[in-house]
């Protein structure tokens, strides 16, 4: 099954930096990376403070399968913007005493330098990453700074309901493998991100996802080791 169309999902969405905002907090602000506007001039992108661990986070406001983040550097002292971390979070991480230590979801990494007003691309790997809070985060020497950032993911509405028949195993072909995840939570969003399927399954021992479409009495039978979710 090919993966869906996606689209920036970060655009005009809130935003935070930390541990603060370098010299003038109105100039260099966090929303700079989410604007719209893709230039590369310091005025146009995010500044960090100088600290230990420094970093750029977006509240996506709804929970997406994210798979892959684009960020844009700036025009001067590119050689910041390295060594840095693109982590994903289900819940907002500054609740949590030893932020900004927490390590999220991570999706990618990167060691090199980006170039000069130059986008990176980084893919989630091994897989999508799920969640609502996106950060970059680095450690060293140098500010955060970035002018633009993107997360792609497909663009889905998490308004449809589900029943859960627990013990239950379906046979409907075509089944699509999902993924392993450990909840059945993140198996349906996972099959959420497909507007065609309207089941998915979860094996609670090896966390196995499985979606398809439709289905009827002659196809299921019953095992304790899956759950299935057939909308209503």
């Amino acid at each position: 099954m090919e993966a869906p169309s996606l689209t920036n999902v970060a655009l005009n969405k809130s935003t935070a930096q930390g541990p603060g905002t370098w010299s003038d907090p109105t100039l260099y602000k966090s929303d700079n990376a989410v604007d719209g506007i893709e230039k590369t001039e310091a005025m146009y992108c995010t500044h960090t403070s100088y600290a230990n661990i420094m970093w750029w986070m977006v509240d996506l406001q709804a929970i997406y399968r994210i798979y892959r983040v684009a960020v844009l550097n700036r025009g001067s002292f590119e050689y910041r913007l390295q060594n840095f971390t693109i982590d994903v979070f289900m819940n907002d991480p500054r609740a949590d005493p030893d932020f900004p230590g927490t390590l999220g979801n991570i999706c990618a990494y990167r060691n090199i330098p980006v170039g000069v007003s130059q986008w990176a691309e980084l893919t989630c790997d091994p897989r999508p990453s799920i969640g609502r809070f996106v950060r970059v985060v680095k450690t060293g020497y140098e500010h955060l700074t970035l002018c633009e950032v993107k997360v792609f993911s497909p663009s889905i509405q998490f308004g449809r309901n589900f029943v859960r028949t627990p013990n239950t195993k379906s046979h409907t072909e075509p089944q699509h493998f999902l993924g392993v995840f450990s909840s059945p939570i993140y198996c349906a969003l996972a099959m959420l991100q497909y507007t065609e399927l309207n089941i998915n399954q979860f094996n609670h021992l090896d966390g196995r996802c499985l979606g398809s479409i439709t289905v009827s009495g002659k196809e299921i039978s019953s095992d304790q080791s899956w759950s299935l979710y057939i909308e209503d």
